[in-house]
């Protein structure tokens, strides 16, 4: 079986990091090679060195096109990777599409992610989860701002990000559940493993 590019996307609270994670034990658990991409782009540089300054500092149009442009950094390293290992995104090029969206950028400027040299992933899933499993999980992390609690309600930031999400065609998981093994049952059963 080749290895294969697994994304995970979603607002914050859906659960992308502990799924990725627990998807990446139970892929070595079966034998497989798998990494978790953002654990091992922390160590890495690159883009994730400016991201501060573009967070705060630029307007709205350089910071997508950074964002585009740390993506397509991104498919040269994962296309690497993938030659010796399965590699889990939690947040990929959509999450930067979304973002802007949700933000209010004119849509005439977003690129057709298909005409990007970028990966299109083997498996692109967008968790949800109902609302107050979200701000729940939301309120047990340490950083959480204030504006990571704001409520996702119709015409939100929250809601057209996830929106924005469905353009793009992914498989849709309900991670309400606190099993997240059912979760990721789910998950292995869509890429056959």
């Amino acid at each position: 079986m080749k290895n294969n590019l697994v994304v995970f996307e979603g607002i914050d609270g859906v659960g992308k990091s502990t799924t990725a994670r627990l998807l990446q034990k139970t892929l070595l658990a079966k034998g497989f090679s798998a990494i978790c991409f953002e654990d091992w782009e922390d160590n890495a540089g690159g883009f994730n060195t400016i991201k501060p300054f573009i967070k705060k500092d630029v307007p709205l149009e350089s910071s997508l096109f950074f964002y585009i442009a740390s993506s397509i950094y991104k498919t040269i390293l994962i296309t690497e990777l993938l030659k010796k290992q399965w590699v889990i995104c939690d947040r990929y090029i959509y999450s930067t599409i979304a973002y802007h969206i949700a933000k209010g950028i004119k849509q005439d400027i977003i690129p057709d992610i298909e005409k990007l040299p970028v990966l299109i992933p083997d498996y692109y899933f967008l968790l949800k989860t109902d609302e107050a499993t979200r701000i729940e999980r939301l309120q047990s992390r340490p950083n959480t701002t204030t504006e990571d609690l704001m409520p996702k309600s119709e015409g939100s930031f929250f809601d057209l990000m996830e929106r924005s999400f469905e353009l793009y065609n992914p498989k849709i998981i309900d991670n309400s559940k606190t099993d997240i093994d059912g979760t990721i049952k789910q998950v292995l059963k869509i890429i056959g493993v």
